[in-house]
Formats: C-alpha cells, sequence, structure tokens
C-alpha cells in the first residue's frame, strides 16, 4: 500500500525509497525493487527509461488500476482500523 501511494508521482527507485523513508515507512533497497517489479507486472505500476542527469533511469507511475486498488486498500485499513478501536475499549 505504500509503495503504490509513494508513487502516485512519477519518481524513480531511489526517490521512491526516500520518499518512503521520509514518510516513516523503512524499506531496504533490495526488497523494493523486486516489489516494484512485482506491482508492474499485477498492471500497478508503469515504467519508462529514461535518461536523467546523463544516467539511465526506470521511473515508475501508479497506474489507474494501482490508484483503484491503493483505494480498496485504504478502505480495508480505515475499517480494520475502526474493528481495532472498538476492541481496544
Amino acid at each position: 500500500m505504500a509503495v503504490l501511494a509513494a508513487f502516485r508521482s512519477e519518481r524513480f527507485g531511489a526517490e521512491g525509497l526516500e520518499t518512503l523513508r521520509s514518510a516513516g515507512t523503512e524499506i531496504e533497497p533490495g526488497a523494493l525493487y523486486p516489489m516494484l517489479r512485482r506491482l508492474e507486472s499485477q498492471r500497478l505500476l508503469s515504467s519508462d527509461r529514461r535518461l536523467d542527469d546523463g544516467r539511465l533511469k526506470r521511473f515508475y507511475t501508479t497506474t489507474a488500476r494501482g490508484v483503484e486498488v491503493l483505494g480498496a486498500l485504504k478502505t480495508e485499513q480505515d475499517l480494520l482500523a475502526r474493528s481495532l478501536i472498538q476492541l481496544m475499549r
């Protein structure tokens, strides 16, 4: 869920990793890149390779389908949080 949210704006991998970390989500680069490829294979992310500062980089963006899935996941998380709050009372 966090990865889909972080890549709603186009970012290359390292930039997305920094976005996740600044939001308090620690993901190792060795875990992020396979996750990005898996999400792309599921058509939840799309990517484009191009030169940036003289280096070839892959830029990722959450697809329309990814945004839909992100919304569904957020709804599920909200329901779970409300249930937990009820149980904790």
